[in-house]
């Protein structure tokens, strides 16, 4: 597999320090939380510290971090934390963890971005490495309910509506009924979170207007159940294999993926990764429409494909320049990892080939 273009990597990490007290912290923790952060400390150029890169205004730093979705761990006030980030804050579903350390290392306060991004778990993490108090504030926690956000991030899961995420906390914490069902052609809830109630068809007379999660990658949510306030979770289990001809542009390519996922009724956002043959590796407009996509560009050697599990259509054209006779459905197959299962073979659309995967769910 070509690694070059696969992006599921460690997440990224930046620590951001002013005091020479506080450089202490930094470097602790830059060590300490390897090697699932990729950590980057950051010291005020007042108070120089070995192992750190200085920096004289942080407003560049905080900028990268948003922009990249990176973790921002601030070892100082609250109150400076909350100036830097003040103007790049935007949404809860783009902005990365932040979390809040004071200078003695005392405590740890996630301050955005608490269950979605992670911030909340990164907070007790830094408290277990300081031995430090974690400071808490989310009411689902503090009341140990289920969260959703928190649910959707744990499960490779896509929250499609922020308001309806806000009513089913709201739905939990008032001690109302919050069901929850999956399409089981994609996934197989086996276990319903405490403080949610499994739909089983038979409880839709409920006296009040209930609240459904629905777990599915498609566009459309399953017409048997029919609520108004059903907010979808998409998993990200859909695995796209493609082939295209030489030098063909990232829109075309792009529109042949929505037509593609239009037929079958697949929500874009339930993409895992986009797959193709490792003689496609240079092709900028693959690359350029996993980039737009936000997930990994991942390819296959011939020797690879060939090994993929599964009933494929052949063409001889295709084995005579690739090496295999197959591209598109085994480079998807080949991109699900084990247990992965083609769920549409190769379809043409005009310079464009397409087909998909499926990676299974089990929660």
């Amino acid at each position: 597999m070509n690694q070059n273009r696969e992006s599921e990597q460690r997440k990224k990490a930046v620590i951001i320090s002013y005091t020479a007290e506080a450089a202490a912290l930094n470097r602790q923790l830059c060590t300490a939380l390897q090697p699932e952060y990729d950590c980057t400390g950051y010291q005020f150029d007042t108070f120089k510290a070995e192992g750190l890169s200085p920096f004289h205004s942080a407003v560049p730093v905080v900028g990268d971090a948003f922009n990249g979705r990176k973790a921002l761990i601030f070892i100082c006030a609250a109150g400076i934390a909350v100036r830097q980030i003040a103007s790049f804050i935007r949404s809860k579903t783009a902005d990365p963890p932040v979390v809040v350390i004071d200078e003695e290392g005392s405590f740890t306060v996630p301050i955005l971005s608490g269950h979605l991004g992670g911030a909340n778990e990164l907070a007790i993490r830094c408290a277990d490495i300081l031995h430090a108090v974690p400071v808490i504030t989310t009411a689902t926690d503090r009341h140990g309910k289920f969260a959703v956000d928190v649910f959707a991030r744990n499960h490779n899961l896509i929250l499609t509506n922020m308001q309806l995420a806000k009513e089913v906390s709201s739905a939990v914490l008032a001690g109302r009924t919050v069901y929850m069902a999956s399409d089981e052609r994609f996934v197989r809830l086996n276990h319903i979170p405490k403080d949610c109630t499994p739909w089983t068809g038979q409880n839709q007379a409920a006296q009040e207007a209930p609240v459904l999660i629905y777990i599915t990658p498609e566009a459309d949510v399953n017409p048997d159940y029919p609520w108004e306030r059903t907010l979808k979770l998409v998993p990200k289990q859909i695995v796209i294999g493609a082939g295209c001809r030489r030098g063909t542009a990232a829109p075309v390519i792009e529109t042949a993926l929505e037509q593609f996922l239009s037929k079958h009724h697949l929500d874009m956002r339930s993409i895992r990764r986009l797959c193709s043959i490792d003689l496609k590796a240079d092709e900028e407009g693959m690359a350029e429409t996993a980039r737009r996509l936000q997930v990994p560009f991942v390819t296959f050697t011939s020797l690879q494909l060939e090994k993929a599990a599964g009933e494929f259509s052949a063409s001889s054209f295709v084995k005579s320049v690739t090496g295999v006779d197959n591209v598109c459905g085994r480079s998807a197959v080949c991109g699900c990892g084990n247990g992965g299962r083609l769920l549409f073979p190769k379809e043409i659309f005009g310079k464009v080939t397409l087909a998909a995967a499926m990676v299974p769910v089990d929660i």
